[in-house]
């Protein structure tokens, strides 16, 4: 055969073929390769494998497939930390993270799209376990009987002396006395109170005087109007006025809850308790005139999150599918009160800003059954009124 034909066939051969290995791997293949090959073995795997995962709808690229992937961890670990692993169990490692990942990435159709709001909120809501609907129930099954093959191969490996894993520290995120506008960061969980300093700021105070949960709720509730006179104003109650100066302008795009926008910014802090008494600190050089861009209640408003390593929210950033004139809603504002305080809503795992996210109303009914294990089913009637 002449040099020519050749070239065209395996020209040919390369366009009709090229779920097998003549298209070049993508770079977040490679990339995705080499951090889950530094991972695998660990007790965080799962956690380091979805903060992995995450970095792509937060930097809005596209997932690889899970082809691309193998194809990257068969090399990776070729040449990597797992090099001197025997072909069979370099092997079997492999096909298992592949699994794993087309477990995520085939049978949740959302993650092979490019929208990062959206795919964040499926990602983290898997991850925390949500089982509230039959095709969530048999995703968890599948991850977590794959999840389960791994440990049990890389925990063998261990205990022949093929496998050690040397993880990098992980940092901890630190908890800011004085929060910068829109910002709470998550602490690290404190189990019991810290004694009263002698010299403290009143957020110390709270947090050494406060049950855990009320010091995260204190905290969300100050950063949220940029004043700490908001944690110690009086509770809202059934008495308490309904607000005005606030539209409905329509239905949600999944047909659950109203759209709402300010209509009449004036009527609306002459109407909110917190910020009729609102005076912008002289002093308080990280906080904003709140009273300009207040937050209002909005069904499936999310606040923007940053990475795990920084663990942050942003309150008046919108990363959910809220309008825009809203960072938070009912079950993100519970999850950041929450990891506020250092607690965490799964019995495993780390403490993830980015898992606001993935908690919607529907896992909070039932949370036990939801991955929300730290927190129990309250009852109550359907005719009772939430105000």
């Amino acid at each position: 055969m002449s040099k020519r034909r050749i070239l065209q066939s395996l020209s040919v051969a390369c366009s009709a073929a090229s779920l097998i290995s003549c298209a070049p791997v993508k770079d977040g293949a490679v990339k995705l390769a080499k951090n889950t090959e530094n991972i695998v073995g660990c007790q965080s795997f799962s956690d380091d494998f979805y903060d992995e995962l995450y970095r792509f709808p937060l930097d809005q690229k596209e997932f690889p497939s899970t082809r691309e992937l193998s194809e990257a961890l068969d090399q990776t670990m070729r040449d990597g930390r797992l090099k001197d692993l025997s072909e069979a169990d370099r092997l079997r490692l492999r096909d298992l993270v592949s699994e794993i990942y087309s477990i995520l990435s085939e049978d949740v159709p959302l993650l092979a799209e490019k929208s990062g709001e959206a795919t964040i909120t499926v990602l983290s809501a898997i991850e925390l376990g949500d089982r509230t609907t039959p095709e969530k129930v048999e995703i968890q099954d599948k991850l977590k009987e794959k999840l389960a093959e791994l440990d049990a191969f890389t925990s063998d490996l261990k205990k022949a002396g093929a496998l050690a894993c040397t993880p990098a520290p992980t940092p901890t995120p630190g908890n800011s006395a004085t929060p910068a506008p829109g910002s709470v960061a998550t602490p690290t969980p404190t189990p019991t109170p810290a004694p009263v300093p002698a010299t403290d700021t009143l957020f110390e105070r709270w947090k050494a005087t406060r049950h855990p949960v009320v010091y995260g709720a204190l905290k969300t509730i100050s950063v949220a109007y940029q004043s700490c006179s908001a944690g110690l104003s009086k509770a809202l109650d059934s008495d308490t006025p309904s607000l005005k100066g606030i539209s409905i302008v329509g239905t949600h795009s999944d047909g659950v809850g109203s759209k709402r926008e300010i209509s009449s910014l004036d009527q609306l802090i002459s109407s909110q308790p917190y910020l009729q008494s609102y005076v912008k600190p002289v002093n308080g050089t990280n906080c904003f005139d709140v009273r300009a861009n207040p937050m209002i209640y909005d069904y499936g408003g999310k606040p923007y999150t940053t990475s795990d390593q920084e663990s942050t929210f942003n309150l008046f950033k919108n990363a959910g599918s809220g309008t825009s004139v809203l960072g938070i809603d009912c079950s993100a504002y519970v999850y950041v009160s929450l990891a506020s305080a250092g607690f965490k809503v799964k019995a495993s795992g780390r403490l993830k800003a980015i898992g606001a996210s993935g908690i919607s109303s529907s896992m909070y009914a039932n949370p036990e059954g939801n991955g929300l294990t730290c927190l129990q089913h309250a009852s109550f009637e359907t005719t009772s009124s939430l105000k």
